[in-house]
């Protein structure tokens, strides 16, 4: 019992909360209303009485406490004296309390509330006599302290709390007459100063401390006796008075109230007599006349109410206007509606009175006090809102608790009762806390009455009584079965068993389970939170089971059976239906959703229930082995069923775009010759439960052959780098520095790229005829002027063009052979021409390729002319580059694939590398800009170009030998779907008399491009070019800069005269020797230079023969170029002390002539020179 009272408390805490959301709005309009009827704007407000003060004052003040109490202060008392008394009314108690007394009686004066909540007492008449202190009330102790005093003292003037904390006190009446002075009396410190004094003196006015932080101060009665209708704003900022618009009506003892709006309300006041009119001031400084009051007024009361609409309370109606006999007072009260601009009657005051006082409340009623030499006091409630109960309708349980709150009306005196009480409850007469009865299924009414009469009720729907559900149940001994409870409070059900026969047992959740006994009746009871009681029946038996099967394919058929229960009155039905099953009667039959369960449900006559659960199979599906890409017209395969009935699968296509077929009864299947389309299998089991798949036949495309993928060409250059670097062993068992073939390494692994090709030149390897080009790859030397070479390449690609479609490759061009013939010449040293014209002979092209662009095309012809003009732009001792443009003429058949049907240009840059030894490295990227051609689903286009070469020379039995490797590359730039263009090649070259040289060699197709072959043999014969090896193009340099390099020969001087010539009739003018390996002169050298060309100056038709050599260690290739760039340098060092070029001839002798044929140092050092001869040994010497 004692829970159940705590969890009651519990619910009425909780249902207070929810209904305290809800005050304040208008919840129960239809809330009857007795008692005193509402006027227009009063809606049923009323004056009541409240304590009387312990003593009768008037001109006293009263302010509203922090702790909502108000203390009244001062004033005079029935006799007529000032009052140092003071008193606190507590609205909660109705009561009055002594609050101490001022240390000076006072009237007349002003009590200004601070922030820290003390009260400030300025000022006001001591019997008669002004009085200048300044008190503070401290409301924690209930007493008075000074607080200083005033720059003047004065009475019947105006206090303003300011936002700085600073209270301005103006006017009133001092010894001397009314004043105009104004002062700031700042609290913290108790000291007053004097502020700009008002332009016009006043008493009896008001100020008004607007939004902006100005103070409003308005009308008042100055010295001549006249009432002022002038109106002065002070700024705090500035400390300054301006003049503001003047009211439309002079007036003193009037109330200035300001409103929500930040417009100041000025009504009534004293005129020569009392004065009914009102006017606005708005805060763009104007006055607006607005309508007058019922009743004309002075010494009345003004309060902003709640509601934002003012309250005008009693005053003097006529008399004079500043004593209190002999005048009439009023105890009419009026409502100013700022909306509508209009003035209503509201309640009369009990007593008639002025020089009162009206505080607004925190409860929004209005308390007057005293007046007239009264201790009377009279509270008014504004009754703006009619009574309401929140909530004003709510449902609750049986025995359940809700608070009801009231407000509105009155607001005081709510007195609560049952107006209608069907269920046998009940209501707090004070708090409203209701608590429903037992019954439930009915309406009870809850009524509020307030201290004015007014009525308002409020509706409670008592809900459902607590009940069981299943209400009685069949079950098996030790069999279980759930029970739920509705109704009632809706929580906190507690299950217990009534009656337990069975042995059986239940859990907090209402999960009950029979005992071990049979054919015995156990009684469930469950109690609510709210103390309600329901039961239930329980039969222990045989437990109803499901036992059918488990299991049927997608719309099979199951024949659904159970024991147990009752045995009686089967019902069955789908609990969930995942495969879209159908019952009918006993009988299932699963839906097309393969691989989900659904659950059957079986109930019996007596409500027991049992679900079986039944797992509907894996729907029919394909299988393609191999995957779903064709080619056309190349596979045959047999697609496989599974699932479903598993049985008397039937194969169709429901689309052929292809032109396929498939057997019925296999599924086998066969593509058809169209490519780039999709073909729609369907197979159908003997349940009709269907399946279908697609399978791709793609199309047929082009590509190469070469054997590796994308990237993948790293492995055999480097293969081919290593080779080359075995074959470029020193004569004397030195090996080149592993760097060289780094940097071949570096060059060779390009990124991979994509290419697309069609009507094109098939063939990649393009040999330009350059002089010093490795294997088609372009070097940046030139040779000398008006040197002519000639070259003749024979090459065989095996299977550079291939068809391929979703992995099956079938050979489109077998093989090509092609026979390249070039020339090239030089040209000053500088530029070099080549000229190429390829003759193909391709193994028969594949025709009759139904499904495919593709026909029998050429198997000879000729491919597009291809003219180099190439230009060295820079050759230093080790490095040289240059600028090539090959630019192909469209002379060969594209449809052919012997052409690219269309001029073509490839401009790009070449950087060549000496490396020591003889190793010489060359590489090229550029771009191959070209028109766009499409065939089988390729695409070739402009292409970003790239090469590296090497060759590293060697001897081998006495002959000069090299071994070359390139690797070739090119990424295509508007294609994709397609590797890059990748090609290694590697072979040895003999050099032979008269610049012939034989190369032989071969390589791999690095990846799938077009015209990528899956291997390359070749063999080449150049003619030509013998007199300047591959590495002197650093002296073509030196022909045209000066020497700047440190000196590093030696040299020995030969007078004017041969010193053993070494042909007859050759006149000798000196010898120069020089370092190893080098080609530079220093300053030992320029007295033999200067004799031999004064003496060419000397005789103009005097020509000479600069002669190179050098000794025998090293490549004689490379040797050779040595020698020419020694003799250069003497020839450059010539032409700069006078001699002219067109008199001087070089000659480079590598290694063929030394004069010590011995190998040591000494005869290196002689053999390593360059020899100055006069004209006659022209004929002698032009013999290599």
């Amino acid at each position: 019992m004692r829970s159940f009272v705590i969890r009651r408390h519990v619910a009425l805490l909780v249902s207070a909360i929810v209904v305290a959301s809800c005050e304040g709005e208008s919840a129960n309009s239809s809330a009857a209303s007795a008692g005193r009827s509402a006027t227009a704007a009063g809606l049923g407000a009323a004056w009541r009485p409240a304590a009387p003060m312990a003593t009768p004052r008037e001109r006293h003040t009263a302010t509203l406490l922090l702790s909502g109490g108000v203390l009244v202060a001062g004033g005079f008392d029935g006799s007529g004296s000032s009052i140092a008394t003071s008193e606190t009314y507590d609205p909660a108690r109705d009561s009055w309390t002594s609050s101490g007394a001022m240390a000076t009686a006072r009237s007349g004066h002003t009590a200004t509330p601070l922030s820290s909540g003390k009260i400030l007492m300025a000022g006001g008449s001591s019997n008669g006599s002004p009085v200048g202190t300044v008190e503070l009330f401290e409301p924690a102790t209930a007493s008075f302290a000074q607080a200083g005093h005033l720059v003047v003292a004065r009475t019947d003037h105006t206090a303003s709390l300011l936002a700085s904390g600073q209270v301005l006190l103006v006017g009133g009446r001092t010894g001397d007459g009314t004043s105009a002075a104004a002062e700031l009396f700042d609290p913290a410190t108790g000291t007053s100063t004097a502020v700009a004094p008002l332009s016009h003196e006043r008493w009896g006015h008001t100020a008004t401390l607007l939004p902006s932080g100005s103070v409003l101060v308005a009308g008042g009665r100055d010295k001549g006796n006249v009432d002022l209708v002038t109106a002065e704003l002070f700024d705090p900022a500035t400390r300054a008075w301006t003049a503001a618009a003047s009211m439309k009506h002079g007036r003193k003892n009037h109330t200035a109230t300001l409103l929500r709006s930040g417009a100041v309300l000025v009504a009534g006041g004293y005129d020569g007599g009392a004065v009914e009119e009102a006017e606005l001031y708005d805060s763009s400084g104007t006055w607006t006349v607005t309508s007058p009051m019922t009743v004309s007024r002075y010494r009345h009361q003004a309060v902003l109410l709640s509601s934002g609409k003012v309250l005008v309370a009693a005053g003097a109606k006529s008399g004079t206007d500043d004593t209190a006999a002999g005048g009439i007072d009023t105890a009419a009260a009026e409502l100013y509606d700022a909306a509508t601009g209009t003035w209503s009657t509201t309640a009369t005051l009990a007593l008639a009175r002025r020089w009162h006082t009206a505080t607004l409340l925190p409860s929004g009623s209005v308390l007057v006090a005293g007046g007239s030499h009264s201790a009377s006091a009279e509270i008014y409630d504004p009754m703006d809102s009619p009574l309401t109960v929140c909530p004003p309708s709510a449902e609750v349980a049986p025995r359940a608790a809700i608070a009801f709150v009231a407000t509105g009306g009155s607001g005081v005196g709510y007195r609560w009762s049952l107006a209608l009480d069907g269920s046998g409850g009940s209501v707090d007469p004070v708090t409203g806390a209701y608590v429903a009865g037992a019954t439930g299924g009915v309406t009870d009414v809850i009524q509020v009455v307030d201290s004015a009469g007014n009525v308002a009720a409020a509706t409670v729907k008592v809900t459902e009584a607590l009940s069981v559900t299943p209400a009685t149940a069949s079950v098996a001994p030790g069999a279980s079965r759930s029970f739920t409870a509705h109704g009632g409070s809706g929580d906190g059900y507690v299950w217990s068993l009534a009656a337990n026969a069975s042995g059986g047992s239940i859990d907090s959740t209402g999960t009950y389970t029979a005992g071990a006994l049979d054919h015995v009746v156990d009684r469930i009871q469950v109690t609510d939170s709210a103390g309600n009681v329901a039961f239930a029946t329980v039969s222990v038996g045989h437990e109803l089971v499901v036992t059918s099967g488990s299991s049927v394919p997608p719309r099979g058929t199951l024949q659904l059976t159970a024991s147990g229960g009752t045995g009686t009155g089967l019902v069955w039905s789908l609990e969930t239906n995942a495969s879209s099953a159908t019952i009918a009667g006993d009988m299932y039959q699963a839906g097309a959703q393969g691989e989900v369960v659904d659950v059957v449900r079986v109930t019996d006559s007596a409500g027991n229930t049992a679900t079986h659960s039944i797992t509907v199979t894996r729907c029919v599906s394909i299988t393609v082995p191999g995957g779903s890409n064709f080619a056309p017209e190349a596979q045959h395969t047999t697609l496989i069923a599974t699932g479903g009935s598993g049985t008397g699968y039937r194969w169709s296509l429901v689309t052929n775009a292809s032109g396929g077929s498939i057997d019925a009864g296999t599924g086998e299947y066969a593509s058809g010759p169209t490519g780039g389309v999709a073909d729609d299998v369907q197979v159908v089991d003997s349940l009709g439960n269907v399946a279908t798949t697609q399978v791709t036949v793609a199309p047929w495309r082009l590509e190469g052959s070469g054997g590796c993928s994308s990237g993948g060409g790293g492995a055999w250059t480097l293969a081919l780098v290593g080779a080359a670097a075995l074959l470029g062993r020193r004569r004397r068992g030195r090996k080149w520095p592993n760097h060289a073939g780094a940097a071949v390494l570096a060059l060779a692994l390009l990124g991979p790229a994509t290419a697309r090709a069609g009507g094109f030149a098939n063939e990649r390897l393009q040999p330009a005829a350059g002089t010093h080009d490795i294997l088609g790859v372009q070097s940046a030397l030139v040779p000398p002027h008006l040197t002519p070479h000639a070259a003749a390449f024979l090459s065989y690609a095996d299977e550079p063009l291939r068809l391929t479609a979703a992995g099956t490759r079938r050979a489109y061009l077998p093989g090509q052979t092609t026979l390249t013939l070039g020339a090239s010449l030089g040209l000053y040293d500088r530029f070099e021409l080549s000229l190429a014209l390829p003759f193909s002979v391709q193994r028969t092209g594949r025709s009759g390729l139904r499904g495919t662009a593709a026909s029998t095309f050429s198997s000879t012809g000729i491919g597009d002319v291809l003219f180099v003009p190439k230009a060295r732009v820079y050759a230093g001792s080790r490095l040289s580059a240059a600028l090539a443009a090959p630019i192909t003429l469209p002379t060969g058949n594209s449809d052919s694939y012997l052409g690219q049907g269309s001029a073509t240009v490839s401009p790009r840059l070449i950087v060549e590398l000496a490396v020591a030894r003889g190793l010489r490295l060359t590489g090229n990227a550029g771009v191959t800009v070209r028109r766009s051609s499409e065939q089988l689903a390729l695409k070739v286009g402009s292409a970003i170009a790239y090469a590296v070469g090497a060759e590293a020379p060697f001897r081998l039995a006495g002959q000069r030998m090299s071994a070359v490797a390139t690797f070739t590359g090119e990424t295509q730039l508007n294609a994709s779907g397609g590797d890059p263009g990748l090609e290694a090649l590697a072979g040895v070259s003999w050099h032979g008399p008269l610049g012939m040289a034989v190369t032989i060699g071969g390589g791999p197709g690095l990846s799938n491009a077009y015209g990528t072959p899956r291997y390359r043999v070749l063999t080449a014969l150049t003619f030509g070019g013998a007199t300047a090896a591959p590495q002197d193009q650093a002296a073509h340099e030196l022909q045209s800069r000066p020497v700047a390099e440190p000196p590093v020969v030696a040299v020995s001087v030969v007078p004017n005269k041969p010193a053993a010539p070494p042909d007859e009739g050759a006149r000798l003018l000196g010898t120069i020797h020089f370092a190893f390996d080098k080609a530079v002169l220093r300053p030992e050298a320029l007295p033999v230079l200067d004799n031999i060309a004064a003496e060419a100056r000397a005789q103009p038709s005097l020509h000479l023969y600069i002669e190179g050599h050098a000794d025998r260690r090293g490549p004689e290739v490379y040797n050779q170029g040595l020698s020419e760039r020694r003799a250069r340098a003497v020839r450059d060092a010539l032409a700069k002390k006078g001699v002219p070029m067109n008199r001087m001839q070089v000659r480079g002798f590598g290694e063929t002539r030394p004069l010590d044929a011995a190998h040591t140092l000494k005869a290196y050092a002689r053999n390593r020179r360059a020899e100055v001869l006069q004209e006659a040994a022209a004929t002698a010497r032009n013999a290599p």
